[in-house]
């Protein structure tokens, strides 16, 4: 609390040095981030992320940290997180609540350290799918975010989040498709409402559902239909993903649904023709994806 720069600057290279054995001072440290100066608070804060690797035994302190009225306090307490690594997974559920922090960069810290717990946030999902439906879109991708590092672990709550599919806001909408994409094979037994999604009025989430049901592999046979319908979509990247679905797919599968194929022989637009042409030379020729002639 020196008023001299020079002189705090001295005393937290000295912290840092002492690494280990100064830790203790972390709770007298956390009681200057209320002092009435700014360059005291500051320099309490730069001693405590210098402290951060090895304030395992202040954890509670350290969290305490994470409600402070001051966003560079939560910043830095969400930053000592991330240095302990798992050692923080008893405070998941206050940085799950971080993910709607008015301050961007808290909200990544906070995200940065949902993705360091991994497995450890499995319990906590049930507090993060709410989030998909926050009205600030920040916390709805941090949500998606989240959810993403859990990637197949959350297909027991696959069902809630097919029940967003149909929600009035395009980016709910949009947010529980790609949650489900994560989820992968598991999936498959929303893959009827998934195929409602590729009429979606907005491009996003069309395209999010494409790739939802190409995560979903041999699972989406029964999409195959809604799949090649796809290749007329207005939409190059809908349609090109679509494709690449039905090519993963393979002609065993596909070949069943020829009919709606040669259906698309008759669309006015050229390249939605053309890609008709190339999967049908698939299914009905056998010819491998790499061995096509290129389009004249």
């Amino acid at each position: 609390s020196d008023p001299d720069r020079n002189v705090r600057r001295a005393a937290l290279e000295v912290l840092t040095q002492l690494g280990p054995r100064a830790a203790q001072q972390i709770p007298h440290l956390v009681e200057w981030l209320d002092s009435r100066s700014a360059d005291t608070r500051q320099a309490a804060l730069e001693a405590i992320k210098a402290l951060a690797p090895f304030a395992e035994p202040h954890l509670p302190v350290i969290a305490g940290l994470l409600v402070h009225p001051d966003v560079q306090v939560r910043r830095s307490g969400a930053s000592a997180l991330l240095k302990l690594g798992p050692a923080a997974a008893e405070y998941t559920g206050t940085v799950i609540q971080l993910l709607q922090d008015v301050d961007e960069q808290v909200r990544r810290l906070a995200m940065d350290v949902i993705k360091s717990l991994g497995p450890a946030m499995l319990d906590h999902t049930p507090h993060i799918i709410p989030l998909l439906t926050h009205p600030q879109s920040e916390v709805r991708h941090a949500a998606v975010e989240a959810l993403h590092v859990l990637g197949p672990a959350v297909a027991p709550h696959s069902r809630v989040l097919a029940q967003l599919l149909v929600h009035v806001d395009m980016d709910v909408r949009w947010a529980a498709v790609e949650a489900l994409k994560n989820v992968g094979a598991a999936a498959a037994p929303h893959a009827p409402a998934l195929v409602g999604c590729l009429q979606d009025r907005d491009v996003c989430v069309r395209r999010a559902t494409v790739e939802a049901l190409k995560s979903m592999g041999i699972s989406a046979r029964a999409c195959v239909p809604a799949l090649i319908g796809c290749l007329s979509d207005t939409d190059v990247y809908v349609r090109r993903a679509a494709g690449q679905a039905l090519v993963q797919l393979g002609p065993g599968i596909v070949s069943a649904f020829v009919h709606n194929l040669v259906a698309g022989l008759g669309c006015p637009d050229d390249e939605v023709r053309w890609n008709v042409v190339e999967h049908l030379a698939m299914v009905v020729l056998g010819i491998p994806p790499g061995a096509r002639p290129t389009r004249p």
